[in-house]
This record gives structure tokens, sequence and C-alpha cells, in this order.
């Protein structure tokens, strides 16, 4: 053999492989136990979301006479997609609305019976959390809503019902 032997010997390297192929089993054989044991005992959870974005100016038209009124009578508040946006992300980020949605969820109602008020409250509020309002990540971009629940119809709907309630009270 020549001195400078930098090629690789596959032989070599098949037999190396070959003494340790019960390591390599071992290896595999707890990986996809410790893969499964995982898959059973995390709770499911899916991520809803939807995109949010302010509505049109066009929508707004039937209300001209009303701002104009209200311009007249030095009221600061327009009724138009700006500002009516602006209400919603107020609306939704003091949780009330969300709070009303998730308390009366069976799933929520189990997870916070046998706890005091306070308690209750904290909980709910930390449930509350779980929904998001992202703005856009570039100018022009949509908001992002999004919510992370164990089910994902349920969690659709609580998505829905927290939207109509924040609506609502915009009106």
């Amino acid at each position: 053999r020549p001195p400078y032997d930098d090629d690789i010997d596959l032989i070599d390297t098949l037999l190396v492989l070959w003494k340790g192929k019960a390591k390599i089993i071992l290896a595999i054989f707890v990986a996809i136990l410790i893969g499964f044991a995982l898959f059973l005992i995390l709770p499911n959870s899916y991520k809803v979301s939807t995109p949010i974005n302010k509505g049109k100016q066009s929508e707004f038209l039937q209300y001209i006479s009303i701002n104009t009124l209200l311009k007249r009578n030095d009221i600061e508040t327009q009724i138009n997609n700006k500002t009516i946006f602006e209400m919603f992300v107020i609306e939704f980020n003091n949780y009330k609305e969300i709070i009303k949605v998730l308390s009366v969820n069976e799933y929520v109602k189990q997870s916070i019976e046998g706890l005091n008020e306070t308690d209750k409250r904290r909980e709910l509020l930390e449930f509350a959390k779980l929904f998001l309002l992202k703005p856009p990540l570039k100018e022009g971009g949509d908001w992002r809503l999004s919510f992370e629940w164990y089910d994902d119809l349920e969690g659709v709907r609580l998505l829905e019902r927290a939207i109509q309630q924040i609506l609502t009270n915009i009106q």
C-alpha cells in the first residue's frame, strides 16, 4: 500500500457498520418507541387561523350622511373602514368577549371546575390569551387571527363565536 492512503475503504466501513448493527437497530427501535410514546402522551393541538383585514371603503358609503352629521356636531368619531377596524382590534385585545364565549364551552367549564373565583378568572384569561391577533408582517398585508385548541372543529366554532361577539359589540 502507498503511504498516503487518503481513499475511503468501503469494505472497512461496511465491516464497522456490520459489527455495530445491534447498536444501530437498538437506537432505531428506541427512537421509534419514544416517538410512539410522545404521540400517545401529548394532547392533540390544532391551530385555527384566518386572515382579517379592513373592509372596503365602498362598504361605508351608506354612512356618509351620518359621518357628515357627526362632523357637524363636532364629534370626532367617523364610521369608516379604518375606525371600525381599530374598534375591532381594541375589542379583541380586551378579552372580555372572548372570555364570555369561552366560559360557556364544555371543555373550559371542565377545566375550571372546582377552582375558586380568582383562579377561574385567571384560567379563563389564560384560555383567552390563546387567541392571537397579529399585525401584518409587511405594509398592506393581512392581519392574522389565530387560535390553538385541542379540537379543530370546536376551535373553528369558538373563533367564529368570538368574532361574532366582537362585531356585535362594535355595532
